[in-house]
């Protein structure tokens, strides 16, 4: 190799620049290497190098290497010359050392035991106290100016800053092999197709409970997220283990976010009660129960709470387990929660099931009272929001002449026109 380039013509006189020292010696150790590579078809670095610790060493020639070459040359050796963790010829296992190569191929990095300095037997999961100062890490890495290595850190920076210590967050697994926390959220977010989905929650699980507590939050609602798009998918210990995991006392979030967890967690919970027997099986059955208290108990302000008392209606077995039981309790508190938020934001969805539930409990006297304040708290669009059979509930006990329409409208449309072309009498 040589970093010297030419376009004079041929019958010029060839001086070769001086050269300094540095370079000179780091073209020759190159050089060297590159003759080893075609001989010997790929050496150890530990051969090479002659050392104990040859990644080590290994990363010192590299950066000696570059700092001296032009970009061009660099360029063109690094396109030459691959390096992969070595293995040993015996049983594959993977060693401390490095295999290096001419043209061959070298892998995005799935596993980084062979870079720690700590030995954890798997399977596991650890936090290194070292941790990440992420301004830090940023200032070594831009002192090289390497364009490369700015685009990585810019398309790592969201991560950097919500959750440094993921990159010192790993999983080692049967094999040995260990992901750091960013591999696994990154292949979570990616969806590598060679990995079952599984195998991505395991991974990002693992490295959840080993997180410092700052960094807990963000990784948890990125969690959530993927979980309420891919439960049906996953295998019932998993879901469970996530959402024991998701679902602490006293956690809080994102309203939304979470309540589009609810149907995850009551699909499992009935899945679960469907083989247990409360009398002969009391332990299960309380802890099932406690993931609903749990979960309910991470509603906020009126509209989650008045959510989530809806979303419990909507199941016999979760209303079973739940504080309201029959009677107008859940209707009032449903009611008052409802009058705490301002009309203009008012979902008219609350409004609507609350009306249901009442229907669902027979509480009639609590509809004569009720249901038409309500009802004119909405506007006609969100009345037709409403179902025939919520319109045969509702059209006994209103007497307001725009809604009577709303309703039989709705009616109409489900059922077609009344026979004789009457208004049916409900």
């Amino acid at each position: 190799m040589d970093d010297r380039t030419s376009d004079r013509l041929s019958d010029v006189t060839y001086r070769p620049a001086a050269r300094r020292r540095t370079e000179r010696d780091a073209v020759y150790e190159a050089n060297l290497l590159l003759l080893a590579l075609v001989v010997e078809d790929g050496v150890r670095a530990s051969d090479f190098l002659a050392v104990a610790d040859p990644v080590d060493r290994w990363w010192r020639c590299a950066q000696f290497w570059r700092s001296q070459f032009g970009e061009a040359s660099w360029e063109a050796f690094a396109r030459s010359v691959s390096v992969e963790r070595a293995t040993t010829p015996a049983d594959g296992a993977r060693t401390g050392d490095l295999q290096i190569s001419l043209q061959g191929t070298t892998e995005l990095a799935g596993d980084v035991s062979w870079t720690l300095r700590r030995s954890v037997l798997g399977p596991a999961a650890y936090h290194d106290a070292q941790g990440v100062d992420a301004a830090d890490l940023t200032r070594r890495l831009s002192l090289l100016c390497d364009t490369d290595v700015q685009h990585v850190l810019h398309a790592l920076a969201p991560l950097l800053r919500s959750l440094p210590n993921t990159l010192r967050t790993y999983r080692v697994d049967q094999e040995q092999r260990a992901v750091s926390g960013a591999h696994a959220l990154l292949g979570l977010l990616c969806r590598d197709a060679h990995q079952p989905l599984a195998t991505h929650y395991a991974d990002v699980l693992d490295v959840l409970r080993h997180l410092p507590e700052p960094e807990r939050p963000p990784a948890t609602d990125f969690l959530v997220r993927h979980l309420v798009h891919d439960a049906a998918w996953l295998p019932e210990e998993i879901v469970q283990s996530l959402l024991v995991e998701v679902i602490p006392p006293g956690t809080a979030g994102d309203g939304a976010l979470w309540g589009a967890l609810w149907p995850v967690l009551e699909a499992y919970v009935i899945r679960r009660l469907e083989r247990v027997d409360p009398e002969k099986e009391k332990a299960e059955f309380k802890a099932l129960v406690g993931h609903l208290r749990r979960y309910a108990a991470l509603s906020g302000g009126p509209w989650e709470r008045l959510q989530q008392m809806l979303r419990e209606a909507g199941s016999t077995q979760i209303w079973a387990e739940g504080a309201w039981g029959p009677g107008s309790a859940a209707l009032e508190r449903g009611r008052r929660l409802l009058e705490e938020l301002p009309a203009d934001t008012r979902d008219p969805g609350l409004v609507i099931g609350l009306l249901r539930l009442a229907h669902e409990l027979g509480q009639q006297e609590w509809l004569d009272a009720h249901a038409e304040p309500l009802l004119l708290t909405l506007r006609p669009a969100d009345v037709l929001r409403m179902r025939a059979s919520d319109a045969d509930v509702l059209r006994p006990v209103v007497r307001d002449a725009g809604l009577l329409g709303s309703l039989e409208m709705i009616r109409e449309v489900w059922r077609g026109p009344a026979r004789g072309g009457g208004t049916d009498p409900g």
